[in-house]
């Protein structure tokens, strides 16, 4: 096989890689909105509905309490209500934190896709300049093998968030059914509410 022969080769050979390798990145990416979507509505479930749902339990039970004992017996829940924003607003930072990264994340996504576009619009317009012939290569076999060296690395990335992106799944499955078991507790709580009030009275 002649050398240009063998470089052709290799290039076929590197573009079936980089098809595959492309293919994988597209299932990160899709696992890694399904992951991000099931997590976001897991917190919307715990940090918006459970936790106002139980905070509305709180404050029917301080009505009650102010109305049937006074404020002798109220101290409890205004404390218990301080604590509560008190630990609602350290969550609130995670989840500002969690924003930026995003955005930075965000920032990142659209410069790749800059970079994209730019070179699409330099390409095409330069094929315009051209008509259809036989060219000489314009690569050499040790550029190729640096093309290989670089997806190898690619490859080793894909691989390495594959796994942490299944980790991710199950962690955030389990944190799911966590999150479902309060939820139905509250729920219990609220449809049972003034029965729990009046249970040792019978």
């Amino acid at each position: 096989m002649s050398d240009k022969a063998n470089i052709l080769s290799k290039f076929d050979e590197l573009e079936d890689i980089v098809r595959e390798n492309t293919i994988l990145i597209k299932k990160n990416r899709a696992l890694v909105s399904i992951n991000h979507d099931n997590l976001h509505n897991a917190y919307r479930e715990s940090y918006d509905v459970t936790r106002e749902l139980l905070l509305l339990q709180l404050e029917r039970a301080r009505k009650f309490i102010v109305s049937s004992q006074g404020k002798i017996k109220i101290f409890d829940y205004l404390k218990k209500r301080i604590e509560i924003n008190k630990k609602t607003a350290k969550v609130t930072e995670k989840i500002i934190s969690s924003n930026e990264l995003m955005m930075e994340a965000l920032e990142e996504s659209k410069q790749v896709n800059e970079d994209l576009v730019l070179f699409l619009e330099k390409s095409l317009k330069e094929q315009r300049k051209y008509k259809p012939r036989k060219t000489e290569l314009n690569f050499s076999d040790e550029q190729i093998n640096i093309l290989f060296n670089l997806q190898k690395e690619n490859i080793v990335n894909i691989f390495r968030n594959n796994s942490r992106i299944n980790q991710n799944r199950k962690v955030i499955q389990d944190k799911i059914v966590e999150v479902d078991i309060i939820s139905k507790k509250v729920q219990d709580l609220v449809a049972n509410f003034h029965q729990m009030l009046y249970k040792d009275e019978n």
